[in-house]
C-alpha cells in the first residue's frame, strides 16, 4: 500500500485520517486537533491508483477547504 503524499501544504499541526478501502483508492483528511470525525471541518483528498501507481489525486469539493465531514468521504464529490 502506498503512503500518503506530502501533506499538499497544509499546516504540520494538523489531524490526519487516512484510509484504504481498496487497493485503488485511498482517502487522506486533515482537520484542527480536537474536531471528529462527523464534523464538517476536513479537507479531504483521494488519491486513485492503478498498477500499481498514483494516477491522481482530487480533492472534495474540488478544493482544499475544510468544510467536509470525514465520515462522508466515500460519497463526497472529488475533482
Amino acid at each position: 500500500m502506498f503512503s500518503a503524499p506530502l501533506r499538499s501544504g497544509l499546516p504540520d499541526h494538523l489531524k490526519q485520517r487516512i484510509d484504504y478501502p481498496d487497493s485503488t483508492t485511498q482517502y487522506v483528511g486533515w482537520a484542527s486537533p480536537g474536531s471528529t470525525t462527523d464534523q464538517a471541518v476536513w479537507a479531504i483528498h483521494r488519491i486513485t491508483i492503478s498498477s500499481g501507481r498514483i494516477t491522481q489525486i482530487d480533492w472534495a469539493d474540488g478544493d482544499a477547504n475544510p468544510n467536509n465531514v470525514w465520515d462522508d468521504r466515500a460519497s463526497l464529490d472529488y475533482s
